[in-house]
């Protein structure tokens, strides 16, 4: 009808997940690398990385939360709920550490992702009028965030609440700077699980 009557619009939909598994992964070096770059050569290189994040993601069954600048951040238990979702989730960022080793930038050099991952409930739900993004929210995503940003080159750091989820065995490794072969995952404490043999 004239002058905008009608229903209301219905509040959009939310949920909390009791268990879920996040990740957080993220360029090293970025902001000195992106300084050498054209616009358009950082664009193409990002967006050829996270669209192979984003294939990735379907074959893991992760959800993409969103990426912001040179951060990729998603998500295994939700929308639908999954009892492997810490399983699922390690399997992502390995997937992810491994095809970042055949990624170069536009001037040659290589690139590596530090990537962090925890387990916990959050809160999850779409948020704004105006392109309405599905965001989630709670102590388990800054968590989540902290183990990317305290991690390592190359590596995957797991918070001890997601090792205490995995039921799989995860024995890849990673050669460091000094060529050292070192295990890929590795936990938030030494009272964690092992997670290879």
């Amino acid at each position: 009808p004239a002058g905008g009557g009608g229903a209301a619009p219905a509040p959009p939909p939310c949920d909390k997940f009791e268990s879920v598994s996040i990740l957080f992964a993220d360029i090293v070096g970025f902001t000195a690398m992106s300084a050498q770059m054209t616009p358009q050569q950082l664009v193409d290189m990002l967006n050829a990385i996270f669209s192979h994040f984003d294939r990735l993601a379907i074959k893991n069954k992760v959800y993409k939360v969103e990426t912001i600048g040179d951060c990729y951040f998603c998500a295994s238990g939700l929308p639908h709920a999954d009892k492997f979702h810490a399983d699922n989730i390690v399997q992502m960022a390995l997937d992810m550490q491994k095809a970042t080793q055949h990624f170069m930038t536009p001037l040659g050099a290589k690139l590596q992702f530090r990537v962090g991952i925890h387990s916990g409930p959050v809160v999850a739900g779409v948020v704004g009028s105006k392109m309405p993004r599905y965001h989630l929210f709670g102590e388990t995503v800054h968590k989540a965030a902290l183990m990317e940003q305290t991690g390592q080159a190359g590596r995957i750091k797991l918070s001890d609440d997601c090792v205490s989820l995995v039921t799989r065995q995860f024995g890849e490794c990673y050669e460091d700077g000094d060529g050292n072969v070192v295990p890929m995952v590795f936990t938030e404490s030494v009272l964690a699980r092992p997670l290879s043999t």
